[in-house]
């Protein structure tokens, strides 16, 4: 019987195996870069639900004030919060409303920022207004009134310096940004605060507000935005953590556009990147006096030189710019929050 011999079976070839071998790396390329681009959505997602929980106890904070001390204590002696004063004259040089023959209704937009006004103690024009007041910063800073010393509020005692700081560190950053010790237990070292068993916050997520009356006639309702820094100083603030852009050409309505040309100064804000917002806070005699918020979509730091940014917006221009308006850039600011009305418990959404 004849028997036909196995066929053999050749081995691999080098060609075969360096092309195994580059199919591979590539499928462990693919899998390695999706643990960076993971822990970067990872800690986007923090930084996002640390922000909305910082704006809901901002949001909180605010109806407690402005229920509690504004309109409750406003109705029954008549002794309002000084930042009352700021919503008919911000000073500075602008008229008192009402203007005559103005058509906006409106108040002055102000801002309510507690650790801002402790941050900036020494420093009167950046104190009392944003971006360190002149004809460029008119929008008034104020804090809470049970913060501060306020000479019209006999409820609370005299409070020092120190005290204060307390209690804005307190109000203002997020509750839950805890510092522990090595034991678990979270660090209640107060040395130097004035206040006992005081709970140490990192103080990185923190905010501030603008509130602004629709119709300033009704005194007790006002439109409410929360912004959420990330890393702004708690304490001593730079000088450039809040800064103004002024354009450099006339835009806006009424040919719609979502592009913005600012001339920052000298020393242009490195947190002015894509994603970020702006405020056109212009404030005229003429009844313009509504802050507005933009988020930046692109920026072009290069075609025009140094000092001038070319700027396209996620949405249009509400208003005309011209080269006197100014727009308001905030270090750290991570988010605009639009938040209901605050007004008395049985009040129907009002609008200018």
């Amino acid at each position: 019987m004849t028997r036909t011999p196995a066929a053999r079976r050749p081995g691999l070839g080098l060609l075969e195996v360096i092309v195994a071998m580059f199919v591979m790396a590539l499928g462990m390329i693919s899998l390695l870069t999706l643990f960076p681009l993971g822990a970067i959505q990872m800690g986007q997602a923090l930084r996002d639900a640390r922000a909305a929980e910082t704006a809901m106890q901002a949001d909180t904070q605010m109806r407690l004030w402005w229920q509690q001390y504004v309109v409750e204590k406003g109705l029954a002696t008549g002794i309002e919060d000084t930042a009352f004063t700021f919503f008919d004259n911000p000073q500075n040089g602008m008229p008192t409303l009402p203007i005559p023959g103005d058509t906006n209704p409106a108040s002055y937009p102000v801002f309510i920022d507690p650790l801002g006004w402790q941050a900036f103690n020494g420093f009167p024009a950046r104190q009392t207004q944003v971006a360190g007041g002149g004809p460029g910063g008119l929008i008034p800073r104020r804090s809470m009134f049970w913060i501060t010393n306020d000479p019209a509020n006999t409820a609370y005692p005299a409070r020092s310096s120190v005290l204060q700081t307390a209690f804005s560190f307190r109000t203002a950053t997020m509750m839950d940004d805890i510092t522990f010790n090595e034991t678990g237990t979270p660090d209640t070292n107060a040395t130097g605060t004035g206040m006992a068993n005081l709970v140490v916050r990192q103080g990185r997520y923190n905010w501030a507000a603008i509130i602004q009356r629709p119709v300033n006639a009704n005194r007790y309702v006002a439109d409410l935005k929360i912004l959420v820094f990330d890393g702004r100083p708690p304490g001593i603030a730079p000088l450039d953590a809040e800064k103004i852009g002024v354009p450099t050409a006339a835009g806006g309505p009424p040919a719609v556009t979502q592009q913005l040309v600012l001339n920052v100064g000298a020393t242009p804000p490195e947190h002015l990147r894509a994603g970020n917002w702006i405020m056109d806070g212009t404030l005229t005699t003429t009844g313009v006096r509504n802050a507005v918020w933009y988020r930046v979509q692109t920026i072009d730091k290069e075609s025009l030189g140094p000092n001038n940014y070319i700027i396209d917006l996620q949405t249009p221009l509400l208003r005309p710019v011209t080269t006197t308006s100014q727009f308001y850039i905030f270090k750290g600011l991570l988010e605009v929050f639009d938040r209901p009305q605050l007004a008395p418990p049985d009040y129907k959404r009002q609008l200018p």
